[in-house]
């Protein structure tokens, strides 16, 4: 039995708490007195194995250089970093890929199978009819009713030919061959009106010189006293050549409800005023004027519902958003998962984040729209046909950049997978069925304000959709297409949806932009002198208001010594009078989570920050790391300040082995450390040296293929440490690195810290106090936001420790009380700890005993008092650390 650390009985059948503790930690820790090393200030302890040897020397193999890389981190390397992680990871998502490619053809053809089962279903056979039913309207009854009084080109040609009418019953329009006189009139008698009806319905879809129209005067009396006129109007709507036709289905896509054709208006607009002024002239009263309207003659065909132009727009619209919740879920993922920020702590550039994602956004939108045109050509949609190709292509590119605008915008918003998929599929269903839904019924209705349609069209869904129905619109059956000459920016328009889906992405990403918080190094490196001045002022009000609290506050020595040495020296981390206020909400007070830190580490030493939960240790880290700006104080990381302008920098010399395991889980180990190694500019065979010999050193080559989500906890801890020091890193923070881990990764663990540590300064929080103890050459304790103690373990167990625990276990109650008696006897000046089970722990002040009667005075007592087993140990470091946690804990209750 060692007298140092740990004394018990020979007749003992059990440990006592200490001592297992103790045992656990010479396990643990198989200290090697040979390759103790020192640095300035305390002791350091190496820890090695047999089993770790191959670990240290394949170490030294790789390091072939010394010092650490003076260059700025490459733009180029971190893009093609992030561009190959985000390749990896595409190439195993199954529900993006199955989105991208099978979704998008699997509901084409579903869209086109519909689109023929209702043309099957719904086709019906128009007769041919020559002589169709008129229907009469009273101009009168109908003052709305749309004709054009002196359309283009056509007014004077009316004017000039109504002198004919009164004289020549009977004439049509014939097409001249000359296009500046198509509307000349060509007079030609004819007998009867069946005689015409026959013309005309042999010019019925005739593809050379077909007769546009024609007017037939069956009575014309402009008599004064009973006037009486009689008269039918033609017009040929299957001439697609004729500008007649074009002003016609113009009139028609952009909404009409009630249309009569311009020839039609032309006719009966001169006609009326012509009958008008003769009456005016000479009677008082209205001249009784009654519409009849027919049909031109019918071929026999077959005709069905147009569907296609229905539904293309809604299936369309699904599909091409079917994206948006791709989009954000990776970003809320390395969100969710902290990825973002371990990325941004390993000197990754966020604008070069955002520049990657966008781009790798676009090459999913253009393979899914690459898809979509293909299936929708080759099953030869109208839609496509039809159309120019520019009016369809321009709006897709232009939705393309609008949806990845939204989704980035969007994810702000989120923080779980999970929630992110569940509403951006409601959001999916929301914008391309409902709300165009409602668009299209209350546009179908014709009387909808435009600053209706307007506001409707903010709505970037909205805004494609409503092209989408145009341009459907404009490849239904017996219509042309649209071509690009036919955009504008009327809001009815489908061209100014091209201009509202083009500020909306604008929009969209100057939002997101600045939620994210791009704007801030404009900011703050702009020249703004008042905005300066007043952070200025608020800092130090904040910094003097607590200056006033810790002064009530008694600063231990070391923690002062500390202060002094701090400022005079030139350690590798220099914190002064660091602090994090956070602001009161609701009513309470500001929390002041870091009070005025001081605390400096040199090259070489590993520094381990204890304290309990709240105390500051993650905010000190995360203040370092560049995380969260501090509220007052400075600090330097190798030559350089700690601020926003140079975080840039910081970033270069720095890397952090999370307490949580920002992982990918779709990614293998090997990959992890690559993307790492890579943010730094290792490729080649050197990226490779550097990632095998880490994957060593952490024994998990073997498993390097493995998806991190087949990783145990352990496994995965190892990974995180291993991101830390895949890179040459001046400063290292690792916060709790061996959490989960059995004793045999601990160990491990434990030696590649020590190994790695010659050229860096390592910051490392645990609530492992063995751990501390073993890696850690100094210690500060914090609590409540305040350093209340830091010095080498030993030093604090003997300034803070009382002296000796002696922990005694009996058979009976009977017993336990002879035996605390017999104790209590011969160390008057112990305190008992605690009594349970006839288990009773006492603490022994340090002059009251002398390690070498112990064993005598209890060991000849052992059967006498009914003694199992009893043992001796030093304070360790936990209860060190409890009691100066819990004195300053009670302190300020």
């Amino acid at each position: 039995m060692s007298s140092d650390n740990s004394t018990r009985s020979s007749t003992g059948c059990s440990t006592t708490e200490s001592e297992s503790v103790a045992l656990e930690l010479q396990q643990l820790s198989d200290f090697d007195s040979d390759n103790k090393s020192h640095s300035t200030i305390g002791t350091s302890i190496n820890i090695d194995s047999q089993d770790s040897g191959k670990e240290s020397r394949t170490i030294k193999k790789i390091k072939k250089k010394k010092g650490f890389p003076k260059k700025k981190l490459s733009f180029k390397d971190q893009f093609l970093a992030l561009t190959l992680k985000n390749w990896y990871l595409q190439k195993r998502s199954k529900k993006t890929n199955s989105i991208i490619y099978i979704f998008t053809i699997e509901f084409i053809v579903y869209v086109f199978c519909i689109g023929l089962i209702v043309h099957h279903y719904l086709e019906e056979t128009i007769p041919e009819n020559k002589n169709p039913e008129s229907y009469e309207s009273d101009i009168l009854a109908n003052p709305t009713f749309p004709y054009v009084d002196t359309p283009s080109g056509s007014p004077d040609k009316f004017e000039g030919a109504l002198s004919a009418m009164t004289q020549n019953l009977t004439f049509y329009f014939r097409r001249d061959s000359n296009p500046e006189n198509q509307f000349s009139p060509i007079l030609t008698l004819y007998d009867t009106k069946e005689s015409l009806d026959a013309e005309f319905f042999e010019s019925y879809e005739k593809k050379s010189n077909p007769i546009d129209g024609g007017i037939y005067f069956e009575h014309l009396d402009l008599s004064p006293d009973s006037p009486k006129v009689e008269y039918s109007v033609y017009f040929n709507s299957t001439d697609t050549t004729s500008q007649l036709i074009q002003l016609y289905k113009q009139s028609q896509l952009e909404g009409s409800t009630m249309y009569m054709p311009t020839f039609v208006n032309a006719a009966n607009g001169n006609i009326f005023k012509k009958l008008w002024e003769d009456d005016s002239s000479k009677s008082g009263d209205a001249v009784d004027i009654t519409i009849g309207l027919k049909d031109f003659p019918d071929i026999k065909r077959k005709e069905s519902l147009d569907i296609m132009s229905i539904e293309l727009p809604f299936s369309f619209s699904f599909i091409l958003h079917m994206l948006l919740p791709v989009f954000m879920v990776s970003v809320v993922y390395e969100k969710e998962n902290l990825l973002i920020n371990l990325m941004t702590m390993m000197g990754l550039k966020r604008n070069i984040y955002w520049l990657v994602n966008l781009l790798f956004d676009w090459a999913l939108y253009l393979s899914q729209l690459t898809v979509f045109y293909i299936f929708v050509a080759a099953l030869r949609f109208r839609f496509i046909t039809q159309n120019n190709f520019g009016t369809h292509f321009i709006l897709f590119i232009l939705w393309g950049n609008t949806l990845i605008a939204m989704a980035f915008f969007l994810t702000y918003f989120f923080k779980k997978v999970k929630s992110t998929y569940i509403i951006g599929i409601f959001l999916v269903v929301l914008l391309t069925f409902v709300l165009p839904t409602y668009y299209w019924a209350i546009d179908a209705s014709g009387s909808t304000p435009y600053s209706t349609i307007f506001i409707l069209k903010c709505i970037p869904s909205i805004a494609f959709v409503q092209a989408l129905m145009a341009i459907s619109d404009a490849s239904a059956i017996g219509q042309p297409g649209m071509k690009l000459a036919d955009l504008s920016l009327d809001i009815e328009n489908p061209g100014s949806s091209y201009l509202f889906l083009v500020v909306q992405s604008i929009i969209l990403y100057l939002l997101a932009i600045y939620l994210y918080g791009g704007f801030d190094t404009w900011l703050n490196k702009s020249k703004n002198f008042i905005k300066k001045k007043l952070l200025k002022k608020k800092n130090l009000s904040q910094s003097n208001k607590f200056t006033q609290e810790e002064e009530e506050d008694e600063i231990p020595q070391d923690v002062l010594d500390e202060t002094e040495r701090v400022k005079k020296c030139d350690d590798e981390i220099r914190i002064l009078g660091l602090g994090k206020t956070y602001p009161g909400k609701d009513g309470n007070p500001p929390n002041h989570a870091l009070k005025g830190l001081n605390l400096g580490i040199p090259k070489g030493q590993i520094f381990a920050l204890l304290g309990p939960n709240g105390a500051g240790k993650t905010t000190t880290m995360s203040i370092l790391s560049g995380l969260i700006p501090q509220t007052f104080g400075k600090a330097k990381l190798g030559s350089i300040s700690l601020n926003k302008e140079n975080m840039d920098e910081i970033h270069q010399i720095i890397s952090i082995c999370t307490q949580e395991d920002c992982l990918w889980a779709s990614q293998s180990g090997w990959e992890t450390l690559e993307f790492f190694a890579r943010l730094h500019g290792y490729k080649g065979e050197e990226l490779k040296k550097r990632v095998t010999q880490t994957l060593h050193d952490l024994d998990l080559y073997e498993d390097r293929k493995k998806l991190i989500s087949e990783y145990s906890g352990g496994m995965k801890r190892r990974i995180s440490l291993g991101i830390s020091f895949i890179v040459d890193s001046k400063i290292v923070f690792l916060d709790e690195p061996t959490t989960g881990m059995d004793p045999s990764s601990k160990r491990k663990v434990w030696n590649i810290i020590q190994q790695k540590k010659a050229d860096r300064a390592i910051i490392l929080t645990t609530h492992s106090m063995e751990e501390a103890d073993a890696l850690a050459d100094r210690i500060g304790i914090l609590e409540n936001g305040k350093l209340r103690a830091i010095g080498v373990g030993e030093e604090l167990k003997k300034r803070f420790g009382k002296g000796y625990k002696f922990s005694m276990h009996t058979n009976n109650p009977k017993n336990d009380k002879r035996a605390h008696k017999y104790f209590m006897k011969k160390y008057s000046n112990a305190k008992l700890l605690n009594s349970l089970a006839c288990t009773r722990n006492y603490e022994i002040p340090k002059g009251d005993l002398l390690l070498s009667t112990v064993f005598n005075q209890f060991e000849s007592h052992t059967d006498k008092l009914g003694i199992l087993d009893w043992g001796i140990s030093h304070t360790t470091l936990e209860e060190v650390f409890l009691r100066i946690t819990s004195e300053n804990s009670n302190a300020h209750l």
